[in-house]
């Protein structure tokens, strides 16, 4: 049975291999090894709840072990628990390869391990705006890495997080306990109901939810994004509203400023919307890509293109305006 549970766990297969390890569990409840898998499996499934309660149970049966120490990490992680997340991470780098490898998987699992620890460690200290220790950490991730070497990440990822903490404005005070900030299951919830609400066409139905949404959670923007996006594909000048609070609290977003020029395109602000698109290009396509809210090159192009077909569409309207007055 033991074999079955790992070619499942292989095969991603987690509610099947769930229902072999609790049959084991049965027997053996306060094995540490099965309940850091459970933890494991639960995560895999974003039962981040479920696999926090693992997790302290084992913790309660363990010393610490690089196994449970690396699923442990992973589910703070995912809970936005980042400071109790980064103590696992710190453990894990500090640890000798005897602490790391209780269950003899070897000396390249153990390089592994520590090296993604210093990626996710470096996740959670960008998460706390310490962005500058984070780039330190990504830079030592990319130089541990090498061929053989199993990563949660890929190398594109890590390459792309570092250049948006190479741009990052560390000179911006953010304060973290300001208001409720979503947990990560909890945004999953969310953007699965709205592109629901978006398939069935339930656009009443879509602005409620998105208002409400918005006020729980004030500092999660991209809320309000989709609020501003959605009054703008109906032609509603009440984006502006949305768009100018969202544009205050992130100037340095530039799809953030892209909707606001729509916005006020749309209100007839027509010199005011030219000239946020102008900031919007002065900023050039690595900063658009690569920066703390770029989505890659591709992404930034796109952006570009659609504020370059804007600012044309402003001159030619200021042109008809300008002629219409002449006559």
């Amino acid at each position: 049975m033991y074999e079955d549970f790992v070619l499942l766990l292989k095969k991603s297969k987690f509610k099947k291999a769930l229902d072999v390890l609790d049959i084991y569990l049965a027997d053996r409840p306060e094995d540490v090894y099965l309940l850091t898998q459970k933890a494991n499996i639960l995560w895999n499934m974003n039962k981040y709840d479920d696999a926090y309660n693992c997790i302290l149970q084992a913790d309660v049966l363990s010393s610490g072990d690089g196994l449970l120490e690396f699923t442990a990490g992973r589910v703070l992680w995912s809970m936005g628990m980042y400071n109790e997340s980064i103590e696992r991470w710190n453990r894990i780098i500090r640890a000798d390869d005897i602490q790391m490898d209780l269950y003899g998987y070897g000396k390249m699992w153990v390089d592994a391990v520590q090296n993604d620890a210093r990626y996710y460690k470096a996740d959670c200290l960008f998460m706390l705006y310490k962005d500058k220790e984070a780039l330190q950490l990504v830079e030592e991730h990319l130089k541990n890495r090498k061929k053989g070497l199993q990563s949660d990440f890929t190398i594109g990822e890590v390459r792309s997080f570092m250049r948006m903490l190479s741009y990052s404005d560390s000179t911006i005070q953010r304060d973290m306990n300001a208001c409720r900030v979503l947990k990560q299951q909890q945004a999953e919830r969310i953007v699965k109901h709205i592109n629901r609400l978006k398939d069935g066409k339930e656009w009443y139905s879509l602005e409620i939810y998105l208002k409400r949404k918005s006020r729980e959670f004030p500092m999660d923007y991209w809320l309000k994004m989709e609020l501003v996006e959605h009054y703008y594909r109906l032609k509603d000048k009440r984006c502006l509203e949305y768009a100018e609070e969202i544009y205050r609290m992130v100037p340095n977003d530039m799809l953030v400023a892209f909707d606001y020029a729509c916005s006020l395109y749309l209100n007839g602000k027509l010199c005011d919307s030219l000239n946020v698109l102008k900031t919007i290009q002065g900023k050039g396509l690595d900063y658009i890509a690569y920066s703390e809210h770029g989505e890659g090159l591709q992404w930034a192009r796109n952006l570009m293109k659609r504020t370059r077909s804007l600012m044309e569409r402003i001159n030619g309207d200021q042109r008809r305006l300008f002629a219409n007055e002449a006559t």
